[in-house]
């Protein structure tokens, strides 16, 4: 539940979100009570829940009351306080959605000496920092759709200063006003704007682009600013011709180039994207350049965090799994050779739900992986053909209640990719085809060259897919017809994980579906290079 209410900090009401990680921590916790604030420009969005349900509105203030003198203290603070909805004491802890200004905190209490636990405190920040960074997408989103509309309208008024130039003496005027206007709209802006003329002389430079490159009157805005130094990511320095201004200048237009600024002697740095584009007069020359530049710095720690919270995963959770599956392997070999069916029968659902558990587990690392850019890949030449069949025949292998006929020719151009993945990619569709069709009815699965394209296509006879749900079958933890109630053993990511291995590998893939009919999901994949000789 708080990993799906992470896509939806973005774009559902923000009161809605909110209720929803109360509930999933009441849940999880086991608290008294849980109560979550959120600021949403200038107020607060507050809601609070108990053992019942949510909790009058007049207790709400009792609990903000209560806690206002754990704010702005470490990422997870704990007291003791006076129970706000009822009564006797509470242990309470407290977690902070980022740091710096925050943008909200959550609270939850209960009445046992050990709560909490070091275990609710790591899952209490974690569910905090998605919050966080969910709400961050959300901020940027609604930045990015005011900053476009600002640029339309600096684009316009730039039009307007261009004929100034050109004589225009009333258009010069009304430009100015234009201007004026522009300046007071940009200024309370949280993204960075600068618009320089063919000159390098500055037009229009608001606070955010001054804080964030630290320049404050002392070098032109086309130059780097003499206290900070800018970087890229590997930490190489900037030259000046590569300075985003001077780019625009040149008449180049870029998006999201991301720069380090340190200044020397002070602790910490700063990290900004810079996009940047030209306006060129009637000879095709640069007139204006207009760059604008946002402060990631912040969303860059959250994502460090995320992936030491994937690291803390994979340590913390899969060895002890691992542990535990080949002892329960052990155990179900034994009770099968001492003929206990009543014991191999207890011990093969520990089983299954150990490996449920392991698949679950790589689905979310995945998914992770896959969002940060850190899943690892050996791409090498793989012949098509030998891969689909091998995987067929070993899924198809003593399922007598399942037919999955393969039709594909004797051999095709091979293609270049980690035939790990792409294994994953076909085990997961055939996985699906099993699932979502009767008892009985066949599975097909073709393998089709074309041109310099490879098509791998499954097919099954089962339920089918909705018009309504088809396009949003590769989103992530989506699951057609079952929003919300998906089945044991998954989060939804299966076809989501598919669709990124197949754009990572440079291809593309889609479903056609009808209801009552089947399903026909379909990827392609460019060929070329060679192959490794069959053994």
């Amino acid at each position: 539940a708080i990993s799906a209410l992470s896509d939806a900090w973005e774009t559902s009401p923000i009161v809605a979100v909110a209720d929803g990680l109360a509930e999933a921590l009441m849940g999880a916790l086991r608290a008294e009570f849980v109560y979550v604030c959120v600021l949403e420009d200038s107020s607060a969005v507050e809601v609070a829940r108990g053992a019942r349900g949510p909790l009058p509105a007049a207790v709400v203030p009792k609990i903000r009351d209560a806690v206002r003198h754990l704010r702005g203290g470490e990422a997870v603070s704990t007291t003791t306080l006076a129970n706000p909805v009822g009564n006797g004491t509470l242990r309470v802890a407290t977690a902070e959605f980022g740091q710096g200004p925050s943008s909200g905190f959550v609270v939850a209490g209960a009445r046992q000496r050990s709560f909490p636990s070091e275990s609710a405190q790591l899952f209490l920040g974690s569910s905090a920092e998605r919050a966080a960074l969910g709400i961050e997408r959300r901020l940027r989103r609604l930045a990015d759709e005011h900053a476009r509309k600002v640029l339309s309208e600096l684009r316009a008024a730039n039009r307007l200063i261009l004929r100034a130039g050109l004589g225009a003496q009333q258009d010069a005027d009304d430009a100015v006003e234009d201007l004026a206007q522009l300046e007071a709209l940009v200024g309370g802006l949280s993204e960075g704007v600068m618009v320089l003329e063919a000159s390098g002389r500055s037009l229009l430079m608001n606070s955010a682009a001054r804080l964030i490159t630290k320049n404050v009157g002392g070098t032109g805005a086309a130059d780097q600013p003499l206290e900070v130094q800018w970087q890229d990511p590997d930490g190489r320095p900037v030259e000046l011709s590569d300075w985003p201004p001077r780019r625009a200048l040149r008449g180049e237009q870029f998006t999201d180039v991301e720069l380090v600024g340190v200044v020397p002697g002070a602790s910490g740095s700063v990290r900004a994207t810079f996009s940047g584009s030209s306006v060129l007069d009637a000879d095709g020359k640069v007139a204006l350049a207009i760059i604008t530049l946002r402060d990631v710095t912040e969303l860059r720690r959250l994502e460090r965090l995320r992936e030491e919270y994937f690291a803390l995963i994979s340590h913390d959770l899969r060895n002890p799994l691992a542990i535990v599956l080949l002892a329960t392997e052990r155990l179900a070999s034994e009770a099968i050779s001492d003929g206990d069916e009543e014991r191999s029968e207890i011990i093969e659902l520990v089983l299954t739900s150990v490996q449920r558990m392991e698949a679950m587990l790589q689905e979310l690392l995945e998914g992770g992986f896959l969002e940060s850019g850190d899943l690892p890949m050996t791409m090498e030449p793989i012949s098509p053909v030998r891969l689909i069949t091998a995987l067929v025949d070993r899924m198809g292998s003593g399922r007598l209640d399942r037919q999955i006929d393969l039709l594909c020719p004797m051999e095709v151009e091979p293609i270049v990719g980690d035939a790990g993945q792409i294994e994953r990619v076909v085990t997961n569709l055939l996985s699906n085809a099993i699932r979502y069709s009767e008892s009985g009815t066949p599975i097909a699965v073709t393998l089709v060259a074309d041109g310099d394209q490879v098509t791998v296509s499954v097919r099954d006879a089962g339920r089918g897919i909705s018009v309504e749900d088809l396009p949003h079958i590769f989103e992530r933890a989506y699951r057609a017809g079952s929003v919300g109630r998906r089945e044991p053993g998954s989060f939804g990511l299966g076809l989501y994980i598919a669709n990124r291995i197949v754009e990572d590998h440079g291809g593309r893939i889609w479903a056609e579906s009808e209801v009552g009919v089947g399903t026909t999901v379909s990827f392609s994949l460019p060929t070329g290079g060679q192959a490794a000789p069959e053994d």
